[in-house]
């Protein structure tokens, strides 16, 4: 029975994955990106386009790709100015990005747009080892652009004029040399980010005080007085070269060097030859501290967002006319920043990458649909896209004050909230343990509590917490073992879920990650664990709700675990045979309250779970 269920699942997913996705080839990438532009001539160019492939993204990283992954190609416009990047298999959209200007050169590309694109690659490389299918929207798309058939109409809803600058002369006219002392650093892009987003405001006038530190790699102190006069009608949008001359004067070097070198300290560069790098935090810190921006500036992670409320976040924040400072980090942790500074109706955003206007364009936010990568970009069985975003840059305004951001995080064997009952009573005690940290520039000082709340996510009450024993600080975690009671009316839609108060009345939700348990049923919590003994059955419920995982120790001997709904009537039943982890798909499940009852020689045991 086994080997039959084994070959069925195997032959159901070779027919999925043959059907649905398969790899791009480059006569259909070209057919693709020849149509999109075609589409959008009237921002590239009048005249029929003209498409030269200049890179194949490949596992053997070459331009000929030939018994590899393809993850993307890129086509330089040469009939115009721009190029196009295409995914290069159709489980990720068709048009990853693209630009009006310039060109594109792997070799010459800046350093936050090779973060970006590696991102898409990592991004599609995760669909193919995972065996995804293609999402409804994302064929679509295909579809369209393989048939020639215009796509929603592209109408800039925001593009807002920043400057063209970069990490290299004259911006970097004022920073330390490198340890051989023959050149000067480079800015680091954080500073750069920084001193686009001033040039924007025009602010400050004047910086407030001074600071001083130690750049690490240089092991050089460098200190800054902002107590300066900042003349924005001499730093130039864009500080051009005609052959070997400059079009620009000493007075708009020497005001554009000094500015990016009091990011830098304002930021606490740590400065190198061939790159410099910062933390986004100091970065925001410095701007409050130093150069007189609002103290409601919020640094937000990406994992705890949704993608829609993500998007629309940045959508509101260029709605309002303030620009976005975004940025992530790569595997060996090396950080980068950019400027969004616009965005389009088909969901492109306009980056501003800080290297002189090269390769500034449009581009997705993650080449996968939401429903292939799982909601919010970041789940436990999805793929993490590990991003910040710094939201309300504008000028400080009176009264204001730091926000406060709580997010559930792991630590030990806690993954957000714990509770070790199955089940609560009203006027019982009982012990929830959780894990988070603060993710604001101000330390938090506040409260921590379990709140009861109902179907609809509206609180109830507090039902139990208590005031930090002392300050949390930047990324530091509290892991506390809150004492709880409930003392109102009991449902068993109820929830348990927890918040923060600065001030002990008004209480908000602490969020948390698809990779954190962020709510408990009052009648079965969202982790259950049946102990016997030394051993336990798990079972979880996934965050989109379409998979429940079923983990019984092999000493059980599991024998079957049926699916009942609240009527009793079996929705499904699996012979387990010696399986000790199953994958239950509930997907087509309608909400409502079921139960998992799994039969091991032990006897019968029951677990309650809740579609919503």
């Amino acid at each position: 029975m086994k080997r039959f269920v084994n070959l069925l699942i195997f032959y159901l997913f070779f027919f999925c994955f043959t059907v649905f996705s398969k790899e791009v080839k480059q006569d259909e990438a070209f057919k693709v990106a020849s149509n999109f532009v075609s589409q959008h001539c009237t921002v590239f160019t009048r005249s029929l386009p003209s498409l030269s492939l200049v890179y194949i993204c490949s596992d053997v990283q070459t331009k000929s790709a030939s018994g590899s992954n393809v993850y993307y190609y890129v086509y330089n416009i040469t009939s115009s100015n721009g190029f196009v990047v295409i995914s290069g298999d159709d489980r990720a959209f068709p048009v990853l990005g693209y630009s009006d200007k310039g060109s594109f050169d792997s070799d010459s590309i800046p350093d936050n747009f090779r973060y970006w694109l590696n991102e898409y690659r990592k991004q599609i490389a995760w669909v193919i080892e995972n065996g995804k299918i293609q999402s409804q929207t994302v064929g679509e798309q295909w579809t369209a652009l393989q048939s020639g058939k215009v796509l929603t109409a592209e109408n800039s809803s925001v593009l807002l004029q920043t400057a063209l600058w970069n990490q290299m002369k004259p911006y970097n006219n004022k920073c330390p040399y490198n340890s051989s002392g023959l050149k000067r650093c480079p800015t680091g892009c954080v500073a750069t980010a920084m001193g686009i987003l001033m040039k924007y405001h025009r602010w400050p006038l004047k910086g407030i005080g001074n600071h001083s530190y130690v750049s690490k790699t240089l092991n050089k102190a460098l200190y800054a007085d902002f107590e300066l006069d900042y003349i924005w009608d001499d730093m130039l949008d864009e500080y051009k070269v005609d052959g070997v001359t400059n079009l620009w004067n000493d007075n708009q070097d020497w005001m554009v060097s000094t500015l990016m070198y009091h990011c830098g300290v304002a930021s606490e560069m740590d400065y190198s030859s061939n790159s410099s790098g910062a933390y986004t935090y100091n970065a925001v810190k410095g701007m409050i501290e130093y150069f007189g921006y609002d103290k409601c500036m919020r640094l937000l992670p990406r994992e705890y967002y949704k993608d829609d409320e993500w998007s629309q976040m940045i959508r509101n924040e260029l709605d309002n006319s303030r620009l976005v400072m975004y940025g992530g980090s790569n595997e060996g942790g090396d950080g980068h920043q950019f400027i969004f500074d616009g965005y389009n109706s088909n969901g492109y955003y306009h980056v501003n990458w800080g290297w002189g206007g090269l390769s500034n364009g449009y581009f997705l936010l993650s080449s996968l649909d939401p429903e292939t990568q799982g909601t919010g970009g970041n789940s436990g069985t999805g793929f993490s896209i590990d991003q910040e975003m710094v939201v309300g840059i504008k000028k400080a305004e009176q009264n204001s004050d730091y926000v406060t951001n709580l997010y559930l995080t792991s630590y030990n064997d806690v993954n957000g909230l714990f509770m070790n009952e199955s089940n609560v009573e009203v006027n019982k005690d009982f012990n929830v343990s959780i894990v988070a940290y603060n993710y604001c520039l101000k330390a938090f000082s506040g409260m921590i509590g379990i709140g009861l709340v109902n179907e609809s996510n509206e609180l109830k009450e507090i039902v139990g917490g208590g005031k930090m024993d002392s300050s949390l600080s930047f990324l530091r975690l509290v892991s506390a073992v809150l004492p709880c009671k409930i003392t109102t009316n009991l449902l068993a839609t109820d929830k348990l879920q927890p918040f923060y108060s600065d001030d002990g009345v008004i209480w908000k939700r602490i969020r948390g990650s698809n990779n954190t348990i962020n709510e408990l049923s009052v009648n079965n919590p969202t982790a259950i664990n049946y102990k016997t003994s030394d051993t336990q059955i798990k079972v979880f419920l996934s965050e989109d709700e379409s998979t429940l995982s079923v983990s019984i120790p092999l000493e059980f001997e599991a024998k079957q675990v049926s699916i009942f709904n609240i009527d009793g009537r079996m929705i499904n039943q699996i012979n387990v045979s010696d399986n000790v982890v199953l994958y239950i798909p509930v997907n087509k499940l309608p909400k409502g309250l079921y139960v998992a009852l799994i039969k091991t020689k032990n006897g019968m045991d029951s677990f309650k779970f809740i579609k919503k």
